[in-house]
């Protein structure tokens, strides 16, 4: 076996000219190309003519020689011959190309490995086996070293997901050999979306953008692609809508980004198609774009104000001289009639009772029967209405109260329907907007002429003024209430703008620019939004509760009087006084 000593010692005899043994003689040992040594290299002749040399064989598996020479002798040098054997295995070596590249799906080098004995001589007659990760496929699990020790997985084909791959060869304990091939994408064939669109508003550029990628037939982004994509509409629930915005943009490293799409109209189940040369295309998953989806007729109407019974569905419209209910969407007729110059109105779900406040007073719905039971008379000049549903009282504005001593708020016992004049408060000057707040239980009251709110506690028995909220916007009009944050918005009619107002303080805490002459608010506390209907143009602008900016602007028609949010489907009800309609949006 290599690198051992043999067991048997080299010997020659060195004889006269008549055969006769000779003594004393000096030997030279060598081993020959193969290495390996002779112990000793020189040796003398013993008695019977004898030298010996003991032989260790070199690393080299195979023929190995050695030889024994004595100057002018015949016959010198005699040469011998071992055959070397390869020793026991103890380690496994790489004998094909690693690392490589190559295409997802395609054959690259096949892994071959040798066993080896310390010195590195192939061990024949070893199992060795092969495993592949990365999904790439082998032509062997297993292969068994040859006579050169060779052994071999046949064939590697690369798995079709782009990355690392690897092949591992192991023979019982020697160590492992791993082989790593990196595959990268074939050539682009089909088209995909990285970033679907989402749910926004018309008009507005849908967030985040949209991204298409350019993959190779496995679905693997084809690297560096640069072919541009054009995008279009695929499902349009609106006939007459538009995708706005780039919409051919070059790939970048096979992406195509789309930072400004928009869809110009409403509507439940847009889709999106892609497109590239011969590329196969892709459609989007269906989303939805908020906005105006329908527009309900309220005839003869020219309406300012709206509210919604959650519990019923039923949404109360006031006009100039009528009121609609809006049942499922639809007018149902006959208005109710009788109303003189309408302002405000309100429900109360608890009871099912409507209010609506007029030049008369505060006219009492039915909202069962969906008639008016009675005028309750609150003084002159009623304006903002709200309704304490747990306590069962409604609280009006009024330029002067019952008993004629000025501006006032005044409250309405709703299982009595009679003014409680014991608990009328009276205002520093008239006030408009209303709203009750269930968290603090106070009544909020917009003052116009004094750009201010005033705060009351209207408990039975010792309501009072219990703060002002001064230094607001001019012309501070409309107030709604957003208890999930606890905040109160005001719009400044005269400013064009929007007050918010920390109800845990009395601060305010912002001042946001909407459109013109903003008067009421509708709140959804689930999303976070407040709606501002701009009665001096065609729009309602929409707040982000948490971040306290206008994020988007809907035009929705003209004059828009109210904004009302139905808080289970988040649709929107904007009534828009000169062209008879209540605007229906979907957030």
């Amino acid at each position: 076996m290599v690198g051992t000593l043999l067991p048997t010692a080299y010997s020659v005899a060195v004889k006269n000219a008549v055969g006769l043994p000779v003594q004393g003689v000096q030997v030279h040992w060598a081993a020959g190309p193969a290495g390996g040594s002779m112990t000793p290299v020189t040796s003398l002749t013993d008695v019977n003519g004898i030298a010996t040399s003991s032989r260790a064989l070199g690393p080299g598996a195979g023929t190995q020689t050695a030889t024994a020479s004595v100057g002018g002798l015949t016959g010198s040098p005699v040469t011998f011959t071992a055959t070397a054997l390869a020793g026991a295995a103890t380690q496994l070596v790489k004998q094909s190309i690693d690392p490589q590249t190559g295409t997802v799906a395609t054959a690259v080098t096949a892994p071959v490995v040798k066993v080896a004995d310390q010195f590195g001589n192939g061990v024949a007659g070893v199992i060795v086996d092969f495993a592949a990760t990365g999904g790439g496929i082998l032509g062997a699990a297993k292969d068994t070293s040859d006579g050169a020790g060779l052994t071999t997985a046949g064939s590697w084909t690369l798995g079709n997901v782009v990355g690392t791959n690897t092949v591992t060869a192991t023979a019982g304990a020697l160590p492992a050999k791993t082989f790593t091939a990196t595959s990268v994408a074939d050539v682009p064939a089909r088209l995909a979306f990285l970033t679907e669109p989402t749910r926004a508003l018309a008009g507005d550029t849908i967030d985040p953008a949209v991204q298409v990628a350019i993959q190779d037939q496995y679905g693997n982004l084809a690297l560096p692609a640069k072919d541009v994509v054009s995008l279009g509409l695929g499902v349009v629930p609106n006939p007459g809508a538009k995708l706005v915005g780039t919409v051919d943009v070059a790939a970048i490293n096979g992406v195509a980004s789309f930072g400004n799409l928009a869809i110009d109209s409403a509507g439940i189940g847009y889709t999106i198609v892609s497109m590239s040369g011969p590329l196969t295309g892709a459609e989007s998953k269906p989303f939805d774009i908020g906005g105006v989806i329908k527009a309900i007729p309220v005839t003869r109407l020219g309406p300012v104000a709206a509210a919604l019974n959650a519990q019923t569905k039923k949404v109360y419209v006031p006009g100039t001289s009528l009121l609609s209910v809006l049942i499922d969407e639809r007018e149902v007729l006959p208005q109710l009639t009788g109303f003189e110059s309408p302002f405000a109105v309100a429900a109360n779900e608890a009871t099912n009772q409507v209010y609506v406040s007029s030049l008369a007073g505060v006219a009492a719905i039915d909202g069962l029967a969906d008639v008016v039971r009675l005028v309750i008379p609150v003084g002159t000049g009623p304006k903002g209405v709200a309704v304490n549903e747990v306590a069962n009282r409604v609280y009006v504005a009024v330029a002067s109260d019952p008993l004629q001593r000025g501006p006032a708020l005044v409250p309405i016992d709703g299982s009595k329907d009679l003014v409680a004049i014991a608990d009328v408060v009276p205002l520093p000057a008239p006030g408009v907007g209303v709203a009750f707040n269930p968290n603090d239980g106070f009544v909020y009251v917009a003052i116009p002429t004094l750009q201010e709110v005033v705060v009351i506690d209207p408990k039975p028995g010792s309501a009072r003024v219990v703060g002002e909220i001064r230094n607001l916007g001019k012309g501070t009009y409309g107030v709604a209430v957003d208890v999930r944050t606890k905040l109160v918005y005001v719009t400044n009619r005269d400013d064009d703008n929007v007050s918010v107002i920390n109800t845990v303080d009395f601060k305010e805490i912002a001042r946001l620019p909407v459109g013109r002459l903003p008067e009421a608010v509708g709140i959804d506390p689930d999303r976070g939004v407040a709606y501002v209907g701009n009665s001096g143009e065609n729009t309602v602008s929409l707040i982000d509760g948490a971040k306290l900016n206008v994020f988007a602007t809907l035009i929705v028609g003209p004059t828009p009087k109210a904004a009302v949010v139905d808080p289970v489907s988040g649709r929107v009800y904007v009534p828009t006084q000169t062209d008879d309609l209540v605007r229906v949006i979907q957030p």
